[in-house]
């Protein structure tokens, strides 16, 4: 079976530990995985025994990373599970020919040992005749030699038959064994045409494509808010030369995070409320989704705030290249190798895992408290550019990178 599934040329099958399988699944390094329990074999060599029972072959995939790619995995799933049950049919099929084979040449040596059996019964017969003959003729003393040795020539006859005899029997116990080791049962038949069971066990239920877009959504989403924020917002001309450069820089952290927490909370509420999205941890949902804003408005508030205009517009190229990145609608095997470069710079690839963690619940290789620690070092450094910015501008008289 490991080389049909090796020749397909739909899927590039691996064969890992089950560990490792489930780190790639998480990792987006793989779309699917099938674990093949040990007792295969052993199940498979009895489905015409007496007590056969199906193969169970487990199937996991992670809908929450990617719905369409999850159906391709079940796709790949069902060739494996094809393949198994073809191999069985195939297997026991040549078994079973190989014994009716078995048995016609059985049957064919029982028909020459009956056939010799008739010979010797003949041999025998005349022998006998002869015998009577002689004793009918009143049998002399120098007869007695002839007499002994009909008698002897019949006493051969009678052990070669009794020979053939056991080498009669002996066949046809062997084909009577070769016929016990099959049973036909309505239970056989049933396992035989349906021999492989599939239990799905997939790291997340989900019930529509739409739902796994919500942690990419939401996430460009809130960045869009960002950008929409900080086009509209005076960051420059709020730079006071009277206010020190970290009392402003506090005061523009303060105003950031009310203003992500504003976008995060009707967010959620049009997640949880409107689009009736079940999520299994709450708290960490409104909490990723707060920090995740508070970092998107320090990105684009600082990029505005260093080059104005031109920093508004490189936030959006930003955004199309984090979309492309972050790994939120495919695994990031499947874009180029540009894109795969960029995935685990850019910050919106831990936010959507940050959601999705959230959300569904151990999901991705990502812990939900490292994603958190790395959005909170963006916010840190993003804000210590921001203070080093205000301190450069708060004494000149004209700014620099105006439009």
């Amino acid at each position: 079976m490991n080389e049909r599934v090796r020749k397909n040329n739909k899927f590039n099958f691996k064969f890992v530990s089950e560990e490792t399988a489930l780190e790639n699944l998480k990792g987006g390094e793989s779309i699917g995985t099938i674990i093949i329990p040990k007792n295969t074999s052993k199940k498979a060599s009895e489905i015409l025994g007496g007590n056969p029972k199906r193969i169970e072959i487990i199937t996991q995939t992670n809908p929450a990373s990617s719905y369409s790619v999850s159906q391709m995995a079940e796709s790949a799933n069902n060739l494996i599970v094809n393949s198994v049950e073809n191999n069985l049919r195939s297997k026991y099929l040549e078994q079973i020919f190989k014994s009716i084979n078995d048995s016609h040449k059985g049957y064919e040596n029982i028909s020459s040992s009956l056939g010799n059996l008739s010979s010797f019964q003949n041999q025998i017969i005349a022998a006998n005749d002869n015998l009577s003959a002689s004793i009918s003729h009143n049998i002399t003393f120098p007869d007695t030699g002839q007499l002994l040795t009909y008698n002897n020539k019949i006493t051969e006859n009678m052990i070669l038959e009794n020979g053939k005899i056991n080498e009669l029997k002996n066949e046809i116990d062997s084909n009577v064994n070769k016929s016990k080791a099959f049973n036909f049962k309505n239970i056989n038949e049933e396992v035989l045409n349906n021999p492989v069971k599939v239990s799905k066990n997939n790291l997340t239920k989900i019930d529509s494509y739409g739902e796994t877009l919500i942690p990419y959504m939401g996430c460009a989403s809130l960045f869009i808010g960002a950008i929409a924020f900080s086009a509209s917002y005076p960051l420059r001309a709020q730079i006071l030369k009277d206010n020190s450069a970290l009392r402003q820089t506090i005061g523009k952290l303060l105003l950031y995070i009310l203003q992500g927490s504003v976008s995060s909370v009707i967010l959620s509420c049009l997640i949880m409320f409107i689009f009736k999205m079940p999520i299994d941890n709450i708290p960490r949902f409104i909490f990723i989704s707060i920090l995740w804003s508070i970092v998107a408005i320090s990105i684009t508030s600082f990029l505005a705030l260093l080059l104005d205009k031109a920093g508004v517009f490189l936030s959006m190229i930003l955004l199309i290249f984090q979309l492309s990145s972050s790994e939120g609608m495919f695994p990031i095997a499947l874009s180029g190798k540009f894109f795969q470069v960029l995935n685990p710079i850019l910050p919106m690839t831990y936010a959507i895992d940050g959601f999705r963690q959230a959300i569904y619940t151990n999901v991705t290789i990502y812990h939900f408290y490292y994603i958190v620690a790395l959005l909170l070092v963006c916010i840190f450094v993003l804000m210590i550019l921001q203070f080093l910015v205000i301190k450069w501008f708060k004494n000149m008289k004209k700014l620099p990178f105006h439009i």
